[in-house]
């Protein structure tokens, strides 16, 4: 039997897109568990689902071909995913197997943090960090802006590349302007 979410554990959906546990908690009218969860992909939309589903495995009928056993499975510190994959039936020809094989290494193909993103991340001074934004301005996406936005604590706006570097860009001078004497 696996164990209760908890906040801020993250878990992978059966169809492939991650979400973060904000809490758990109780309907009002019938006591019963709620599971609070929000996506990891924008619009990082809010979801309620009872503990129950969440904990489910996935819907055979409606779902034959999904490898994965449960509707969502946990994912663990190191990135990896702690669900439990259910074996292609004996009749299964050796072509969809392969297929199926090509679709899982092009989906952990695309889990690949972009290198550009990593060398953001790893600036530890706010100067490294306009550095490498100087560096890469030109290949700057929404998708990539979106990661640093989280990593500085700011909200992920709508607005073009050029503003969003631009806003990101002041936060971190305004940082380093009022945080150059604070202990870390």
């Amino acid at each position: 039997m696996r164990k209760d979410p908890r906040p801020f554990e993250k878990y992978r959906h059966f169809k492939g897109k991650d979400y973060q546990v904000i809490t758990l908690a109780k309907d009002a009218s019938d006591g019963r568990d709620i599971v609070v969860y929000q996506a990891l992909y924008p619009p990082y939309q809010m979801f309620v689902r009872s503990l129950r589903e969440f904990m489910s495995d996935v819907d055979r009928k409606k779902y034959p071909d999904v490898m994965q056993k449960e509707r969502f499975a946990l994912i663990k510190w190191d990135g990896e995913v702690a669900a439990t994959y259910i074996k292609p039936e004996e009749s299964d020809t050796k072509e969809k197997s392969e297929s199926k094989a090509e679709e899982v290494f092009e989906d952990e193909a695309k889990d690949i943090p972009d290198p550009n993103l990593i060398k953001f991340l790893d600036a530890e001074t706010v100067e490294d960090k306009l550095s490498v934004l100087h560096e890469i301005g030109p290949m700057l996406t929404p998708q990539l802006l979106t990661p640093m936005e989280l990593s500085l604590g700011m909200e992920p706006s709508e607005q073009s590349v050029d503003e969003r570097l631009a806003f990101i860009k002041k936060t971190l001078v305004t940082r380093s302007q009022f945080e150059k004497d604070r202990l870390r």
